[in-house]
């Protein structure tokens, strides 16, 4: 008997018709269908990116390989209750079916009817054995796969699923009436399913409001064709104001899924734009921020900052030991959902990302719904620029690596946040998440309990300099947050960083990284401070330190308070597992160097261990001269001079951001943050943060007790100084 999941007319047609009418009836109303669908549909589905025509005919032909014997024997009847959940590494990726638009691209290359024939035996066996029933769910199903498998209209390849197989083959012979009663059977049974079981929000919500909205608009003549169209139109355009923020951001703070989320909305803002009459319809401006949120979090050549879940964005030849730097500005990811959305907006940063013209008028961004501080110096390649993880834990696609750092310049990363090489249980991919895998602080190598956020204590961006203290109070837990957790240890870290922006020179020795860390903790533990490298040779310093050792585009990193620390270099190590970067999203690793320093806590319950570091980026191959003096100035913090042939710095940082004063040659001031910059003893540019009063040479730069604020300064025969907006007021 035929299943009541068509439209009366249609329903009674088809019951009274022959088999070979059904067949001819399903194949004439869906090549309407298909027909009568706006041509973007037709165009950003085979304009995707996600696969290139050699990846896809290489998957196919893996899937091939692994099962067209089966297949076979499925289509002959032969092969019964074969289990397409349970097949190991490859069941996630099968299931969702996404390998049909590899089928796709594989038969249109080569015309070789085996893609289609094992297409075919795979829907077909698929069908019959799961979702027979309305609410026949599989065993192991889960809530994001049925929408990736049902498809998207906009996607060929890895969420192309039923919908891409059937816009292509929907007239083969190979696909009866009988057969596509089937998958209209099973289709139904799937979106239905989902109507009852969407989830609250997260990228899974929107790939099942996609495959619920792609049926509705794809299969008229089903039964619940116009439910599924109408939830997914109403639930897209009301998804879109919840989940991503007022800044840009997605509510997933990892990088990697809000930008998908980002490209699929770019495109369904083509379609709203292209075909109105579906009632979709997204706010322009804030898709605009979005984009600019997107272009923030790419580092100056390209690469996306690795914060949260990020799959990993490091090829091979970016991991070689002799790798080179980039030269040329490219945003990778961005290239996709900006032109799609070029030719319906006139946004001043997509004709930067697009043809790299018209550079942004800001640099760094701190983006207070997520709490990622992305910082630059400019916008050519070679700009210096660090991102600083001031969020907070939010789900299983978020790492344990709160105040955690990445820093690139001259091209290169350097310091790196390990991504992610995948969801299996490899030890590897396991010490990818936790916190001792991050270029931040544990206690004891356990991980960020995740039960509060960061707190931002002070923040000042500027044009020379960003300054920014993050709090992490959680504690440190043996386990994770989603998985429990047995035992633990308070701790509380304190990280001020100062990014010194220089000139935007990219030559000699110009700007850098100051950052400065306290642990609070209970005595007889053991803290932890991590730096993460990509793979090179790391190089011991006469003077202390270690220095990167690529030909060119290094780094050096320096002690500013190291005392009572051992430190030391750690690559490849499996016992414990230390300095290890993934390899693209393939289970496999590679050996990268780590620095990591370890001290007892503090034999009292309240004084911070501190542990200062510099970060000096240099072009050449040989470290330039520098000398780091450290001055003595008391119980009331720390104090440097950097001196280089070309210029001196001096610095000062409060162990407690109280005001109090001190004198550092020229400079007197009582502000718990001081850094100026010196060319033959004079002054050229300076910044404060907080206290009431600064002199160079006893002349004036600031004077206002009770001040709070941050302050640039330049010099020259007048005193320019300016104030800079609180963190509160920066997106």
């Amino acid at each position: 008997m035929l299943p009541d999941i068509f439209v009366p007319d249609m329903q009674t047609r088809l019951e009274n018709a022959s088999a070979q009418k059904r067949t001819e009836i399903l194949h004439e109303e869906l090549s309407k269908s298909f027909a009568a669908l706006p041509e973007i549909t037709g165009r950003l589905r085979d304009a995707d990116h996600a696969v290139s025509v050699e990846q896809a005919l290489a998957k196919a032909d893996e899937f091939l390989g692994l099962y067209d014997e089966r297949l076979e024997a499925a289509a002959g009847g032969e092969l019964e209750n074969f289990n397409w959940y349970d097949q190991g590494q490859h069941s996630a990726a099968w299931i969702r079916l996404p390998f049909l638009g590899s089928f796709v691209v594989a038969h249109r290359q080569t015309g070789d009817e085996k893609y289609v024939r094992a297409a075919h035996h795979f829907i077909m066996d698929y069908v019959r054995q799961y979702w027979k029933a309305p609410d026949d769910v599989p065993e192991g199903e889960n809530h994001l796969c049925p929408g990736i498998r049902l498809g998207a209209w906009h996607q060929m390849h890895r969420h192309g699923g039923l919908y891409t197989a059937m816009r292509e083959w929907h007239a083969h012979p190979l696909f009866t009436g009988d057969d596509l009663v089937e998958i209209f059977r099973c289709i139904t049974h799937i979106a239905n399913w989902l109507l009852k079981n969407l989830v609250l929000g997260t990228n899974q919500r929107l790939y099942q409001l996609e495959g619920i909205f792609t049926q509705g608009m794809c299969y008229p003549f089903l039964k619940h064709a116009e439910t599924w169209r109408q939830t997914g139109v109403n639930s897209l355009n009301e998804d879109f104001e919840m989940q991503f923020l007022d800044d840009g951001s997605f509510e997933e703070p990892t990088l990697g899924y809000g930008r998908g989320s980002w490209l699929h909305y770019a495109k369904w803002f083509a379609l709203s734009c292209e075909a109105p009459q579906y009632g979709l319809h997204f706010d322009e401006a804030s898709l605009e921020r979005t984009q600019e949120y997107y272009l923030s979090a790419l580092k100056p050549f390209g690469n996306q900052a690795a914060l949260g879940d990020v799959w990993v964005v490091r090829g091979p030849a970016e991991l070689r030991p002799n790798s080179e730097p980039k030269t040329k500005l490219n945003w990778g990811g961005l290239i996709e959902p900006v032109s799609v959305t070029s030719p319906y907006t006139d946004w001043p940063t997509t004709r930067f990302i697009l043809e790299g013209k018209g550079q942004p008028d800001w640099t760094t961004r701190f983006n207070s719904s997520v709490g990622y501080l992305y910082m630059r110096n400019g916008w050519q390649p070679d700009s210096l620029y660090m991102n600083f993880n001031l969020g907070y834990y939010t789900n299983p696609h978020c790492h344990y690596g709160l105040l955690g750092i990445e820093a690139s310049g001259f091209g290169r990363e350097f310091v790196v946040d390990p991504g992610n090489a995948g969801y299996n249980a490899h030890p590897l991919n396991s010490n990818m998440y936790a916190t001792r895998g991050h270029s931040t602080m544990t206690v004891d190598g356990l991980n960020q309990g995740g039960r509060g956020p960061v707190q931002i204590t002070r923040m000042s961006l500027g044009e020379r300099y960003d300054f920014a203290i993050g709090v992490y109070m959680g504690g440190y837990v043996n386990g994770t947050q989603r998985y429990g957790w047995e035992g633990g240890v308070s701790g509380d870290q304190f990280r001020h960083i100062l990014f010194v922006k220089g000139d935007g020179r990219t030559d000699g020795l110009d700007g850098y990284w100051v950052v400065l860390d306290a642990m609070q903790s209970r005595p007889g533990h053991t803290l932890e401070t991590r730096f993460q490298f990509m793979p090179t040779e790391m190089r011991a310093l006469p003077d202390g330190g270690y220095c990167t050792g690529w030909a060119e585009g290094n780094l050096a990193l320096l002690p500013l308070h190291w005392d009572g620390w051992d430190h030391g270099i750690h690559c490849g190590e499996e016992d414990p597992i230390e300095g290890w970067l993934p390899v693209n999203s393939d289970p496999e690793f590679t050996p990268a160097p780590l620095y990591k320093a370890t001290r007892p806590t503090t034999n009292v319950p309240h004084p911070a261990d501190w542990h200062g570091t510099l970060l000096l980026p240099y072009r050449a191959t040989e470290m330039p001269q520098v000398k780091v003096e450290r001055i003595d100035v008391g119980q009331i913090g720390f104090a440097w001079q950097l001196e280089t042939e070309e210029w001196t710095d001096v610095l000062f940082v409060s162990n407690s951001f109280h005001p109090n004063e001190y004198r550092i040659g020229p400079v007197e001031s009582d502000c718990p943050v001081c850094h100026h910059r010196f060319v033959d003893g004079q002054p050229v540019w300076g910044y404060t943060c907080d206290g009431n009063y600064l002199t160079i040479d006893g002349r004036d730069s600031f004077r206002k007790p009770g001040s709070m604020k941050g302050r640039e300064y330049t010099y020259g025969e007048t005193i320019g100084v300016r104030e800079i907006h609180s963190r509160l007021k920066a997106r």
